[in-house]
């Protein structure tokens, strides 16, 4: 139809070694949707390796996108492939927004990769406690100074249970050798109310 109207706020925190940029999402009546705090530094972040790997990874069961836990619609299909998941998290590989046909130019970041490591976190939520979940907050994204990847990423979802409903995450994306081109951390997922199948 037609849609929401939201306006995107955004002032100056700090100017002292960086930019710090405080960030708001408020609808028309004035209600705050989402806020974050960008840090903006002229100092690239030094370049991060992959965690340590996770163990008895198991094969995943079931279909990737089965309309209820990933819902998403042909061009957010950007999970090529599960390597295995435990209680521990889950790997895979993504794909970045010029293998999924997005227009990546003007882009300092990957929307598509990075929707597609939230939607492996979605599957290891399934995984962990049995329903559909949404990612309801996150701690930190950074981005490392490396030469975007042709092709699949390599997507490690780090995960620990906090309760009935919801789970914390860190995500990391790797190049094929072995490089962090990003990472989430601190993701948040909930249990969507009546999920539990």
């Amino acid at each position: 139809g037609a849609g929401h109207r939201l306006t995107v706020h955004c002032r100056e925190l700090d100017n002292g070694g960086g930019v710090a940029l405080g960030l708001e999402l408020r609808g028309q009546d004035g209600t705050l949707h989402f806020s974050a705090i960008a840090d903006l530094d002229a100092r690239p972040p030094p370049a991060a390796q992959a965690g340590a790997p996770l163990l008895g990874l198991g094969d995943w069961q079931g279909e990737i996108y089965d309309g209820s836990v990933l819902f998403h619609g042909a061009g957010f299909r950007v999970i090529r492939s599960v390597e295995g998941v435990s209680d521990q998290g889950i790997v895979g590989r993504v794909a970045g927004t010029r293998e999924a046909g997005w227009d990546g130019r003007g882009w300092l970041t990957d929307p598509a990769l990075l929707d597609g490591g939230l939607q492996l976190a979605l599957l290891w939520h399934k995984h962990m406690m049995g329903g559909p979940s949404l990612p309801t907050s996150l701690g930190s994204y950074r981005v490392y100074p490396i030469a975007r990847q042709h092709g699949p990423v390599r997507c490690v979802v780090q995960g620990r249970v906090l309760d009935r409903s919801a789970a914390l995450a860190n995500i990391v994306f790797a190049n094929d050798d072995g490089q962090v081109v990003a990472e989430l951390s601190d993701v948040e997922t909930h249990l969507i109310p009546g999920g539990v199948q």
